[in-house]
Protein backbone atom coordinates (compact mmCIF):
# COMPACT_ATOMS: atom_id res chain seq x y z
CA UNK A 1 0.00 0.00 0.00
CA UNK A 2 1.22 3.47 -0.90
CA UNK A 3 2.20 5.14 2.40
CA UNK A 4 2.24 8.58 0.77
CA UNK A 5 -1.48 8.73 -0.08
CA UNK A 6 -2.34 11.21 2.68
CA UNK A 7 0.26 13.64 1.39
CA UNK A 8 -0.91 13.73 -2.21
CA UNK A 9 -2.54 16.94 -3.49
CA UNK A 10 -6.28 16.74 -4.12
CA UNK A 11 -8.53 18.97 -6.21
CA UNK A 12 -11.76 19.83 -4.40
CA UNK A 13 -13.86 21.73 -6.91
CA UNK A 14 -11.68 24.67 -7.89
CA UNK A 15 -9.58 24.41 -4.72
CA UNK A 16 -6.26 22.57 -4.84
CA UNK A 17 -5.56 21.01 -1.46
CA UNK A 18 -1.89 20.25 -0.72
CA UNK A 19 -2.77 16.98 1.02
CA UNK A 20 -5.76 14.74 1.79
CA UNK A 21 -5.85 15.46 5.53
CA UNK A 22 -8.78 17.54 6.79
CA UNK A 23 -9.01 19.13 10.21
CA UNK A 24 -12.44 18.06 11.48
CA UNK A 25 -14.82 20.58 13.08
CA UNK A 26 -14.14 20.78 16.81
CA UNK A 27 -16.18 22.75 19.33
CA UNK A 28 -13.71 24.47 21.69
CA UNK A 29 -15.81 27.23 23.34
CA UNK A 30 -13.22 30.01 23.20
CA UNK A 31 -15.33 32.79 21.67
CA UNK A 32 -15.98 35.95 23.67
CA UNK A 33 -19.25 36.13 25.58
CA UNK A 34 -21.57 37.88 25.46
CA UNK A 35 -21.53 38.25 21.71
CA UNK A 36 -20.08 34.90 20.60
CA UNK A 37 -17.27 36.75 18.79
CA UNK A 38 -14.16 34.90 17.54
CA UNK A 39 -10.98 36.01 19.27
CA UNK A 40 -7.32 36.57 18.41
CA UNK A 41 -6.56 33.40 20.37
CA UNK A 42 -8.83 31.50 17.98
CA UNK A 43 -6.92 33.02 15.06
CA UNK A 44 -3.68 31.68 16.53
CA UNK A 45 -5.24 28.23 17.08
CA UNK A 46 -6.49 27.84 13.52
CA UNK A 47 -3.37 29.32 11.92
CA UNK A 48 -1.22 26.83 13.85
CA UNK A 49 -3.08 24.05 12.01
CA UNK A 50 -2.99 25.60 8.53
CA UNK A 51 -0.90 22.75 7.09
CA UNK A 52 -4.09 20.66 6.91
CA UNK A 53 -5.33 20.21 3.37
CA UNK A 54 -8.57 21.82 4.56
CA UNK A 55 -9.73 23.15 7.92
CA UNK A 56 -13.42 22.92 8.78
CA UNK A 57 -14.27 25.38 11.53
CA UNK A 58 -16.00 24.57 14.76
CA UNK A 59 -19.79 24.52 14.54
CA UNK A 60 -20.97 28.11 14.15
CA UNK A 61 -24.46 29.35 15.07
CA UNK A 62 -26.41 30.81 12.13
CA UNK A 63 -28.82 32.96 14.16
CA UNK A 64 -29.69 33.97 17.73
CA UNK A 65 -32.30 31.19 17.75
CA UNK A 66 -29.64 28.65 16.70
CA UNK A 67 -27.51 29.20 19.81
CA UNK A 68 -27.11 26.29 22.22
CA UNK A 69 -23.61 26.64 23.66
CA UNK A 70 -21.77 29.23 25.70
CA UNK A 71 -18.62 30.72 24.15
CA UNK A 72 -19.38 29.13 20.78
CA UNK A 73 -19.05 31.51 17.80
CA UNK A 74 -21.75 32.77 15.50
CA UNK A 75 -22.04 34.27 12.02
CA UNK A 76 -25.08 36.51 12.46
CA UNK A 77 -23.62 39.84 13.66
CA UNK A 78 -21.06 42.26 12.27
CA UNK A 79 -18.62 41.80 15.19
CA UNK A 80 -18.73 38.04 14.58
CA UNK A 81 -17.95 38.54 10.89
CA UNK A 82 -15.05 40.84 11.78
CA UNK A 83 -13.75 38.32 14.31
CA UNK A 84 -13.91 35.46 11.82
CA UNK A 85 -12.21 37.62 9.20
CA UNK A 86 -9.23 37.99 11.53
CA UNK A 87 -9.17 34.22 11.98
CA UNK A 88 -9.31 33.59 8.25
CA UNK A 89 -6.64 36.16 7.46
CA UNK A 90 -4.33 34.37 9.89
CA UNK A 91 -5.10 30.99 8.31
CA UNK A 92 -4.53 32.31 4.79
CA UNK A 93 -1.29 34.03 5.76
CA UNK A 94 -0.11 30.66 7.07
CA UNK A 95 -1.01 29.06 3.72
CA UNK A 96 -4.22 27.34 4.78
CA UNK A 97 -7.79 26.92 3.56
CA UNK A 98 -10.85 27.01 5.84
CA UNK A 99 -14.59 26.30 5.49
CA UNK A 100 -17.18 27.53 8.01
CA UNK A 101 -19.40 24.86 9.50
CA UNK A 102 -22.91 26.30 9.90
CA UNK A 103 -25.48 24.87 12.30
CA UNK A 104 -28.64 25.32 14.34
CA UNK A 105 -28.81 23.40 17.61
CA UNK A 106 -32.60 22.95 17.59
CA UNK A 107 -33.71 21.00 20.65
CA UNK A 108 -30.11 20.94 21.96
CA UNK A 109 -30.66 24.40 23.41
CA UNK A 110 -32.51 26.11 26.25
CA UNK A 111 -34.66 29.18 26.75
CA UNK A 112 -31.55 30.49 28.56
CA UNK A 113 -29.91 30.98 25.15
CA UNK A 114 -32.96 32.17 23.25
CA UNK A 115 -33.90 35.78 22.42
CA UNK A 116 -36.16 37.14 25.18
CA UNK A 117 -36.08 33.76 26.91
CA UNK A 118 -38.38 32.18 24.35
CA UNK A 119 -38.65 28.36 24.19
CA UNK A 120 -36.06 26.64 22.05
CA UNK A 121 -37.36 25.01 18.87
CA UNK A 122 -37.36 21.62 17.16
CA UNK A 123 -39.28 19.72 14.47
CA UNK A 124 -41.54 18.31 17.20
CA UNK A 125 -41.98 18.91 20.92
CA UNK A 126 -39.75 15.99 21.90
CA UNK A 127 -36.94 16.72 24.39
CA UNK A 128 -33.47 15.18 24.25
CA UNK A 129 -33.07 12.70 27.09
CA UNK A 130 -29.86 11.96 28.96
CA UNK A 131 -27.98 15.18 28.11
CA UNK A 132 -27.40 18.45 29.95
CA UNK A 133 -26.51 21.95 28.80
CA UNK A 134 -23.74 23.99 30.42
CA UNK A 135 -24.76 27.51 31.41
CA UNK A 136 -23.70 30.26 33.81
CA UNK A 137 -25.47 30.28 37.17
CA UNK A 138 -26.50 33.55 38.84
CA UNK A 139 -23.26 33.59 40.85
CA UNK A 140 -21.18 33.35 37.66
CA UNK A 141 -20.21 29.70 38.12
CA UNK A 142 -20.82 27.06 35.47
CA UNK A 143 -23.65 24.64 36.04
CA UNK A 144 -25.44 21.95 34.04
CA UNK A 145 -29.18 21.71 33.49
CA UNK A 146 -31.30 19.19 31.55
CA UNK A 147 -32.63 20.09 28.13
CA UNK A 148 -36.32 20.85 28.47
CA UNK A 149 -39.15 20.27 26.06
CA UNK A 150 -38.74 22.31 22.86
CA UNK A 151 -41.46 24.09 20.95
CA UNK A 152 -42.38 22.59 17.58
CA UNK A 153 -41.69 25.00 14.73
CA UNK A 154 -44.83 26.24 13.00
CA UNK A 155 -44.93 25.44 9.26
CA UNK A 156 -44.56 29.10 8.36
CA UNK A 157 -41.41 29.38 10.52
CA UNK A 158 -39.37 26.71 8.74
CA UNK A 159 -38.50 28.85 5.69
CA UNK A 160 -36.95 31.31 8.13
CA UNK A 161 -34.41 28.64 9.11
CA UNK A 162 -33.38 28.38 5.46
CA UNK A 163 -33.05 32.15 5.28
CA UNK A 164 -30.85 32.15 8.40
CA UNK A 165 -28.46 29.60 6.88
CA UNK A 166 -28.30 31.58 3.63
CA UNK A 167 -27.56 34.79 5.52
CA UNK A 168 -24.85 33.08 7.56
CA UNK A 169 -23.37 31.78 4.29
CA UNK A 170 -23.25 35.36 3.00
CA UNK A 171 -21.57 36.41 6.22
CA UNK A 172 -19.04 33.60 5.75
CA UNK A 173 -18.16 35.09 2.35
CA UNK A 174 -17.75 38.52 3.93
CA UNK A 175 -15.49 36.97 6.57
CA UNK A 176 -13.33 35.52 3.77
CA UNK A 177 -13.89 31.84 4.43
CA UNK A 178 -13.09 29.57 1.48
CA UNK A 179 -16.45 27.80 1.61
CA UNK A 180 -19.05 26.44 4.01
CA UNK A 181 -20.20 23.12 5.42
CA UNK A 182 -23.87 22.50 6.25
CA UNK A 183 -24.02 20.64 9.58
CA UNK A 184 -26.74 18.00 9.26
CA UNK A 185 -25.25 15.62 11.84
CA UNK A 186 -24.78 14.86 15.54
CA UNK A 187 -28.38 15.35 16.58
CA UNK A 188 -28.72 19.06 15.78
CA UNK A 189 -31.70 20.67 14.07
CA UNK A 190 -31.19 19.44 10.52
CA UNK A 191 -30.66 15.85 11.66
CA UNK A 192 -33.60 16.18 14.03
CA UNK A 193 -35.70 16.77 10.90
CA UNK A 194 -34.18 13.72 9.16
CA UNK A 195 -35.10 11.30 11.94
CA UNK A 196 -38.78 10.19 12.01
CA UNK A 197 -38.56 9.61 15.77
CA UNK A 198 -37.58 13.22 16.49
CA UNK A 199 -39.64 14.58 13.59
CA UNK A 200 -43.29 13.56 13.95
CA UNK A 201 -44.66 16.30 11.72
CA UNK A 202 -47.47 15.66 9.24
CA UNK A 203 -46.80 18.63 6.95
CA UNK A 204 -44.35 19.01 4.04
CA UNK A 205 -41.41 18.86 6.50
CA UNK A 206 -42.21 15.44 7.98
CA UNK A 207 -43.44 11.94 7.26
CA UNK A 208 -41.80 10.57 4.11
CA UNK A 209 -38.06 10.41 3.48
CA UNK A 210 -38.46 13.16 0.91
CA UNK A 211 -40.26 15.44 3.36
CA UNK A 212 -37.87 14.77 6.26
CA UNK A 213 -34.90 15.47 3.97
CA UNK A 214 -36.44 18.65 2.59
CA UNK A 215 -34.95 21.07 5.13
CA UNK A 216 -31.38 19.81 4.74
CA UNK A 217 -31.69 19.97 0.95
CA UNK A 218 -33.35 23.40 0.90
CA UNK A 219 -30.69 24.79 3.25
CA UNK A 220 -28.00 23.33 1.01
CA UNK A 221 -29.59 24.80 -2.11
CA UNK A 222 -29.80 28.21 -0.45
CA UNK A 223 -26.12 28.14 0.49
CA UNK A 224 -25.15 26.93 -2.99
CA UNK A 225 -26.86 30.03 -4.39
CA UNK A 226 -24.51 32.10 -2.24
CA UNK A 227 -21.27 30.19 -2.77
CA UNK A 228 -21.64 27.98 -5.82
CA UNK A 229 -21.85 24.20 -5.46
CA UNK A 230 -18.08 23.69 -5.50
CA UNK A 231 -17.65 25.55 -2.23
CA UNK A 232 -20.41 23.84 -0.22
CA UNK A 233 -20.15 20.55 1.65
CA UNK A 234 -22.62 18.68 3.88
CA UNK A 235 -21.87 16.70 7.04
CA UNK A 236 -23.84 13.63 8.13
CA UNK A 237 -23.51 11.07 10.94
CA UNK A 238 -25.56 8.11 9.64
CA UNK A 239 -26.65 5.53 12.23
CA UNK A 240 -25.28 7.78 14.98
CA UNK A 241 -27.13 8.15 18.28
CA UNK A 242 -25.35 11.22 19.68
CA UNK A 243 -27.67 13.71 21.40
CA UNK A 244 -30.44 11.15 21.79
CA UNK A 245 -30.97 10.42 18.11
CA UNK A 246 -32.91 7.12 18.13
CA UNK A 247 -32.20 4.41 15.56
CA UNK A 248 -34.82 4.03 12.84
CA UNK A 249 -35.55 1.54 10.08
CA UNK A 250 -35.19 3.92 7.12
CA UNK A 251 -31.73 5.22 8.02
CA UNK A 252 -29.88 3.82 5.02
CA UNK A 253 -32.66 4.73 2.59
CA UNK A 254 -32.70 8.28 3.97
CA UNK A 255 -28.99 8.87 3.47
CA UNK A 256 -28.87 7.24 0.05
CA UNK A 257 -31.72 9.55 -1.00
CA UNK A 258 -29.79 12.54 0.33
CA UNK A 259 -26.63 11.40 -1.47
CA UNK A 260 -28.52 11.12 -4.76
CA UNK A 261 -30.06 14.58 -4.36
CA UNK A 262 -26.75 16.16 -3.38
CA UNK A 263 -25.17 14.57 -6.44
CA UNK A 264 -27.71 16.46 -8.57
CA UNK A 265 -26.74 19.69 -6.82
CA UNK A 266 -23.05 19.01 -7.46
CA UNK A 267 -21.88 19.93 -3.97
CA UNK A 268 -18.16 19.80 -3.19
CA UNK A 269 -18.34 16.87 -0.80
CA UNK A 270 -20.25 14.77 1.70
CA UNK A 271 -18.54 14.55 5.09
CA UNK A 272 -19.41 11.34 6.95
CA UNK A 273 -18.76 11.12 10.68
CA UNK A 274 -18.69 7.53 11.92
CA UNK A 275 -19.66 7.56 15.59
CA UNK A 276 -18.71 3.89 16.07
CA UNK A 277 -15.44 4.80 17.81
CA UNK A 278 -17.39 6.92 20.31
CA UNK A 279 -19.86 4.20 21.21
CA UNK A 280 -22.88 6.10 19.88
CA UNK A 281 -23.72 4.03 16.81
CA UNK A 282 -22.01 4.14 13.45
CA UNK A 283 -22.00 2.75 9.92
CA UNK A 284 -20.43 -0.21 8.13
CA UNK A 285 -18.01 -0.44 5.21
CA UNK A 286 -20.86 -1.77 3.05
CA UNK A 287 -22.97 1.31 3.75
CA UNK A 288 -19.99 3.53 3.01
CA UNK A 289 -19.53 1.79 -0.34
CA UNK A 290 -23.17 2.42 -1.25
CA UNK A 291 -22.86 6.09 -0.28
CA UNK A 292 -19.79 6.43 -2.49
CA UNK A 293 -21.54 4.80 -5.42
CA UNK A 294 -24.71 6.87 -5.02
CA UNK A 295 -23.01 10.23 -4.52
CA UNK A 296 -20.21 9.76 -7.02
CA UNK A 297 -18.25 12.73 -5.66
CA UNK A 298 -15.78 13.57 -2.92
CA UNK A 299 -16.31 11.75 0.37
CA UNK A 300 -14.61 12.93 3.56
CA UNK A 301 -14.43 10.21 6.23
CA UNK A 302 -14.11 11.10 9.93
CA UNK A 303 -14.18 9.19 13.19
CA UNK A 304 -11.29 7.74 15.18
CA UNK A 305 -8.92 7.42 12.22
CA UNK A 306 -5.17 6.89 12.55
CA UNK A 307 -2.46 7.36 9.95
CA UNK A 308 -2.83 3.69 9.03
CA UNK A 309 -6.63 3.52 8.86
CA UNK A 310 -6.84 6.85 7.05
CA UNK A 311 -4.38 5.64 4.44
CA UNK A 312 -6.26 2.36 4.12
CA UNK A 313 -9.59 4.17 3.63
CA UNK A 314 -8.18 6.16 0.71
CA UNK A 315 -6.40 3.13 -0.77
CA UNK A 316 -9.63 1.11 -0.63
CA UNK A 317 -11.66 3.86 -2.30
CA UNK A 318 -13.79 4.36 0.82
CA UNK A 319 -12.88 8.05 1.01
CA UNK A 320 -11.12 10.74 -0.97
CA UNK A 321 -10.18 12.82 2.07
CA UNK A 322 -9.85 11.84 5.73
CA UNK A 323 -10.64 14.11 8.67
CA UNK A 324 -8.88 14.11 12.02
CA UNK A 325 -10.31 15.80 15.10
CA UNK A 326 -8.52 15.09 18.37
CA UNK A 327 -5.27 14.34 16.54
CA UNK A 328 -5.23 17.84 15.01
CA UNK A 329 -6.41 19.33 18.30
CA UNK A 330 -3.28 18.09 20.12
CA UNK A 331 -0.88 18.20 17.17
CA UNK A 332 -0.93 21.44 15.18
CA UNK A 333 1.73 19.95 12.89
CA UNK A 334 -0.10 16.64 12.44
CA UNK A 335 0.72 16.49 8.73
CA UNK A 336 4.46 16.66 9.43
CA UNK A 337 4.22 14.21 12.33
CA UNK A 338 2.49 11.69 10.08
CA UNK A 339 5.04 12.31 7.36
CA UNK A 340 7.93 11.60 9.73
CA UNK A 341 6.21 8.83 11.68
CA UNK A 342 6.75 10.93 14.82
CA UNK A 343 4.94 10.37 18.14
CA UNK A 344 1.75 12.36 18.76
CA UNK A 345 1.00 14.67 21.67
CA UNK A 346 -1.65 13.51 24.13
CA UNK A 347 -4.91 15.46 24.33
CA UNK A 348 -5.36 17.64 27.40
CA UNK A 349 -8.83 16.37 28.22
CA UNK A 350 -9.39 18.88 31.01
CA UNK A 351 -9.12 21.81 28.58
CA UNK A 352 -11.20 20.61 25.65
CA UNK A 353 -14.00 23.12 26.21
CA UNK A 354 -13.54 26.68 27.36
CA UNK A 355 -10.63 28.48 28.95
CA UNK A 356 -7.61 30.17 27.44
CA UNK A 357 -4.39 29.08 25.77
CA UNK A 358 -3.88 26.10 28.09
CA UNK A 359 -4.80 22.96 26.15
CA UNK A 360 -5.59 25.11 23.11
CA UNK A 361 -2.63 26.92 21.55
CA UNK A 362 0.16 25.56 23.77
CA UNK A 363 0.60 22.11 22.19
CA UNK A 364 4.23 21.74 21.06
CA UNK A 365 5.26 21.14 17.46
CA UNK A 366 8.10 18.88 16.39
CA UNK A 367 10.19 21.98 15.76
CA UNK A 368 9.71 23.35 19.27
CA UNK A 369 10.23 19.94 20.86
CA UNK A 370 13.46 19.46 18.91
CA UNK A 371 14.66 22.92 19.90
CA UNK A 372 13.92 22.24 23.56
CA UNK A 373 15.75 18.91 23.37
CA UNK A 374 18.90 20.50 21.92
CA UNK A 375 19.16 22.73 24.98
Amino acid sequence: MNQQLLFEPYRLGDLLLPNRMVMAPLTRNRANAPGDVPTDLMATYYAQRASAGLIISEATHVSPQAVGYIHAPGLFTLPQVVGWKRVNEAVHQAGGRIFAQLFHTGRMSLSYFQPNGQPHVAPSAIPAQGYKATIYAYDGSLTQVPYGEPRALAPEEVPGIITDFAQAARHARAAEFDGIEVHSANGYLLEQFLNPLTNQRTDQWGGSIENRSRLTLEVTKATVEVWGAGRVGVRFSPFGNLHDQPSYAETEATYLYLAAELRKLGVAYIHLFNQATFGTGGFTADFLARMNETFGGTIILNGGLTFETGTEAIAAGQADLVAYGRAFLANPDLVERFRQGAPLNEVNGARLYGGGADGYTDYPTLATQTLAFTY
